[in-house]
């Protein structure tokens, strides 16, 4: 990172700053809610500075894991910006997003196979951590661990968790000093709980980080970028139904939010009071369309109903009850575990994107459904921002859609009640998921009472709090 005389130390053993050293603290106070068995840590200074902050604090041990470093930039360590900008625009995108405030996107990043003179590329960078990683997960299965490491690798990272092309990597905003939730398996794939869950979404409105040169140029070349793209904080709807003692389950029905469901809308609300929405879109089905009411009000919007983007259809299955698809489908047992019992979902535990409910729909069916409206709303608010309250299945694909995941793996992007995501996208709807799940909810640790998991599914180690970048050493 620059240094006071404006050169770039990628390997350096420069400390943490006080601004780095608070927003350590301030991980470590996120963490408060949830077990933590130990911190990983990169062996570069400003990592295990805030490896041993966390540590401390959590009264966790710290262990170094150096395939968790950065990746090396080789030639170009100890480079000044305004030289780095003279000796290869190849690597232009690399200064303009992580200094200049630059939107990430198809046409304007670093790719992934391209290595810096002398050092890695982001590829080799995720085939030098991933073993370490996948070792992680092994050893401190059914635990709860801290792993802080840089953003280049936890970017990278996170294309191996979700199961896309480690090229997408740029669709993850690696941020400093913030918490992201996986929880994996011994492979390291899994679910993303939480992404930069424990920063205001008021201090990412625009989905891009702070202008750090404070070149006007730099500036004016941020602000198009943002005429381009369209913000859009993405949530499903609150709770609305408690599923329990036989009670049926709905989809289409006119069901309501429960007391609960109508907190988490409140609470929504008030996370996003601080962003100015352009406007607020919702799902005609009544469970949405109460999620947003809240939302609209502090914004003095009136919410405007998207028909397209209602909840998958259950077809037969409306109104079915859990015992009855407990003894009669099988297929469908999945589904009723991961969606209501919480159970971790895996390439072999999972409800199929294929999967047709009878007389009703599939998640690809629902995807093909509304992915055209979700462009046309994204394609009205170019330069804005707005906010999309939906349903699970519906927002998943579409968040598949943003990041350049299969529709398939819907299911490895968690969307509890009511928790905002993040996102910046172009007018074809890819970009950057910048916040996912935004709270601290998600850190709390498992019900200990929880159902135990059928045979054929295999737990996890129970949560990797992986921290993006260590804090700010600039």
């Amino acid at each position: 990172m620059p240094d006071t005389e404006g050169r770039v130390w990628n390997y350096s053993d420069a400390p943490l700053t006080p601004s780095g050293r608070r927003r350590a603290a301030e991980v470590a106070s996120a963490l408060a809610c949830s077990r933590l068995d130990a911190v990983i840590t990169s062996d570069l200074t400003r990592a295990r500075q805030t490896a041993e902050i966390i540590g401390s604090v959590r009264e966790a041990p710290v262990f170094v894991e150096r395939r968790l470093r950065e990746l090396d930039i080789g030639d170009f360590e100890g480079m000044t910006l305004p030289r780095l900008r003279e000796v290869d625009a190849r690597f232009l995108p690399w200064l303009e997003i992580y200094f200049e405030g630059r939107h990430a996107g198809p046409e304007f990043h670093i790719p992934a196979e391209l290595s810096w003179p002398g050092g890695e590329s982001i590829a080799a960078t995720q085939q030098r951590a991933l073993p370490a990683f996948v070792e992680i997960a092994t050893r401190w299965a059914g635990r709860t661990v801290a792993v802080c490491t840089h953003a280049y690798v936890f970017q990278a990272l996170l294309c191996h968790v979700v199961g896309i092309d480690v090229s997408r990597y740029w669709a993850f905003a690696g941020l400093n000093a913030s918490v992201t939730l996986v929880e994996v398996g011994p492979d390291g794939r899994g679910v993303i709980r939480a992404l930069n869950a424990d920063l205001p979404p008021g201090d990412l409105v625009g989905g891009r980080l702070p202008t750090r040169s404070g070149a006007t140029a730099a500036r004016d070349v941020a602000a198009r970028d943002a005429a381009s793209t369209c913000r859009v904080f993405i949530a499903r709807h609150g709770q609305s139904m408690a599923v329990e003692d036989g009670a049926p389950v709905f989809s289409h029905h006119p069901i309501g939010l429960t007391a609960s469901g109508r907190s988490q809308a409140r609470r929504l609300a008030t996370r996003l009071e601080p962003v100015r929405l352009d406007a607020v879109y919702t799902s005609d089905l009544n469970r949405a369309r109460e999620t947003a009411a809240p939302v609209a009000e502090v914004q003095e919007l009136t919410p405007v109903v998207v028909p397209e983007l209602r909840e998958i259809s259950l077809g037969d299955f409306e109104g079915i009850t859990l015992a009855r698809v407990h003894g009669e489908h099988a297929d469908f047992i999945p589904w009723l575990e991961v969606t209501f019992n919480d159970w971790f979902p895996s390439d072999d535990f999972h409800h199929p994107a294929d999967l047709v409910f009878p007389g009703g729909e599939s998640v690809v069916m629902v995807y093909e459904r509304t992915i055209e409206s979700f462009l046309r709303i994204v394609r009205a608010h170019l330069g804005g921002t707005i906010a999309v309250i939906g349903h699970g299945w519906v927002l998943q694909p579409i968040l598949c859609h943003v990041i350049g995941a299969p529709t398939r793996n819907y299911f490895r992007l968690q969307l509890p009640y009511a928790a905002p995501a993040l996102v910046e996208v172009d007018g074809e709807g890819i970009g950057v998921l910048e916040v996912l799940n935004a709270g601290c909810a998600m850190l709390e640790d498992d019900d200990a009472d929880a159902p135990p998991a059928p045979a054929v599914h295999e737990r996890p180690v129970g949560r990797g709090a992986a921290h993006g970048r260590s804090g700010d050493n600039q």
